[in-house]
């Protein structure tokens, strides 16, 4: 089963409403409205999905109103454009998806203020604890858990005097605000750094001379 199969055509694109999915398998769980088209879901919930062999895609121009992902395997990573509207939206899980992978997509900016959520956007990923990145969304309106996640603002990493910290060029931290920086945001969304990686420590000790320098993350 297609994801788009599940939908309605309505006077805007194509919609759906008050669904629950429990253990659904998809074939392919892509979003890509046509044109100025808009594709809505609300009030709908997965809960322990799979999606292959396809992988998970939601374009500019969808809406997602209301919406639970609940442990939801979608092979490589859950990608969606930055310019999608979301609205309560939450992404929970261990590991499941693996990667969360939201990023603006280029596409024209008149697609998120024509079907924006009324009352702002908001996304909680404060139960997920797989891998993350994060940037062209307002981090603000972004639920966390301080103990899995970090946001980085960039204008405030560029005030860093990173050699009097003693902090390198291939440090972590760094290198997230560097991603930040190529996707043409100012701030982003970023998983903690493993604790299986063999430069955790460092990583973690970095982290607290930037905060103890005044760097809030």
């Amino acid at each position: 089963m297609e994801l788009i199969d599940t939908f309605k055509p309505d006077s805007l694109g194509r919609i759906l409403t008050d669904e629950t999915f429990t253990n659904k398998v998809f074939s392919d769980f892509t979003l890509s409205p046509p044109g100025a088209s808009r594709f809505l879901m609300r009030g709908v919930k997965f809960e322990g999905c799979r999606v292959t062999p396809g992988t998970c895609v939601i374009e500019a121009g969808s809406v997602l109103d209301e919406v639970v992902f609940t442990n939801f395997e979608c092979g490589d990573a859950m990608h969606i454009a930055s310019e999608v509207a979301m609205r309560n939206v939450t992404i929970q899980g261990k590991e499941s998806p693996r990667m969360l992978w939201i990023r603006p997509s280029g596409k024209a900016e008149l697609l998120r203020s024509t079907h924006a959520c009324k009352g702002g956007c908001s996304l909680d990923i404060s139960g997920y604890n797989g891998e993350l990145s994060i940037t062209g969304i307002d981090v603000k309106r972004v639920r966390i858990d301080p103990q899995l996640h970090v946001k980085i603002d960039l204008g405030k990493m560029n005030t860093v005097d990173w050699k009097s910290l003693g902090i390198g060029g291939l440090s972590y931290w760094r290198l997230m605000a560097r991603k930040v920086s190529a996707d043409g945001a100012t701030e982003g969304i970023f998983s903690m750094p493993s604790k299986e990686s063999r430069n955790y420590e460092k990583s973690m000790a970095e982290l607290d001379l930037l905060r103890k320098a005044g760097v809030e993350m």
